[in-house]
């Protein structure tokens, strides 16, 4: 599902939409950042089961509540008591609402409305990790605006500090549930802006150096990825963004936009993404969607030097359709 449509005026409903400006605040804009607050899941069925240690198709329907940034020029803990539960967004922005293929509504003339997927995984006694199960996609319809600081009195608008729940009744229910081939990860904000966004998670890869052998073998060093690449042709980039949920700027990966496309290169090997975490990367750019090659650069010397994805969206002329 491509989300589209051209930019709208704001509305009476809300003057703090994703992007713009905070009044009395040069420079400043309203950022939306919506944040987990619970999450708990129970056993609903299983198709084909033949009991323990047998085969069969299990359900497990989660729970959870989703609350949006609490920020208004200070920083604050959104979810408190989580080390990442503060957003990095000093002010907060209104999140559309919108039940799937009701019209098209401010701020980008379409149902904009965040969506959830849930992935199960294992890690097993060798060490690795695997997926083992997937939902499919969960669209959200409206917002109970639950605990607000600042209610915006419209169920289809989260406001600032506002919660939402999703019970297992709802996100077991296909009524409100979709296949992901049906989204591209890119949002048309209108005008012929794009905005891409790409979490990039090392599961289990590093260089590792040693000395010795076993029993008394040392581990000198142990790196992952220092440069992530989206190749962006003649398009022009703005509004960079690095994420890796540790509110650290010491360790935020700096952009670059060259001749190979946009890039963010790590400060120092401290800052790697080592095995085990993930990085968030975006932009916005006036270009569609296209079949492209991302790379990420191993972070220690040795082949290959660099890993690389096909056919994922990023600006271009082959367009997805």
């Amino acid at each position: 599902m491509l989300r589209q449509g051209a930019d709208a005026s704001p509305t009476l409903a809300s003057t703090k939409w994703h992007g713009y400006a905070v009044p009395g605040m040069p420079g400043a804009t309203y950022q939306a950042d919506l944040f987990m607050q619970t999450f708990s899941m129970q056993y609903s069925r299983c198709s084909g089961c033949t009991g323990a240690g047998g085969n069969g198709q299990a359900v497990f329907t989660p729970s959870s509540t989703l609350r949006n940034n609490v920020n208004n020029g200070s920083t604050s803990a959104t979810i408190a008591g989580d080390p990442l539960g503060t957003s990095a967004a000093p002010y907060t922005a209104d999140i559309p609402w919108y039940s799937k293929f009701s019209g098209n509504f401010a701020p980008y003339n379409n149902d904009q409305h965040p969506y959830l997927i849930w992935n199960l995984y294992r890690l097993n006694s060798d060490g690795s990790i695997a997926q083992i199960g997937r939902s499919g996609v969960k669209h959200a319809f409206l917002t109970l605006n639950t605990s607000c600081i600042e209610n915006p009195g419209d169920s289809h608008i989260l406001g600032r500090g506002c919660a939402d729940v999703y019970s297992v009744s709802n996100n077991d229910s296909n009524s409100a549930l979709g296949p992901r081939s049906e989204i591209v990860p890119a949002t048309n904000l209108g005008s012929g802006r794009w905005h891409y966004d790409h979490a990039v998670m090392n599961v289990d890869f590093t260089r590792a150096r040693t000395a010795g052998a076993e029993p008394k073998l040392r581990v000198l060093s142990s790196v992952g990825f220092d440069s992530f690449v989206v190749p962006v042709g003649a398009a022009t980039i703005s509004d960079l963004v690095f994420g890796d949920g540790d509110l650290d700027s010491q360790h935020d990966w700096v952009a670059r936009v060259g001749r190979s496309g946009v890039s963010w290169t790590a400060p120092n090997a401290a800052s790697a993404l080592n095995w085990g975490t993930m990085a968030r990367f975006s932009f916005i750019v006036g270009e569609a969607p296209a079949k492209a090659t991302v790379t990420l650069r191993v972070g220690a010397s040795g082949d290959p030097k660099a890993l690389k994805a096909a056919n994922l969206p990023a600006p271009g002329t082959r367009r997805i359709d």
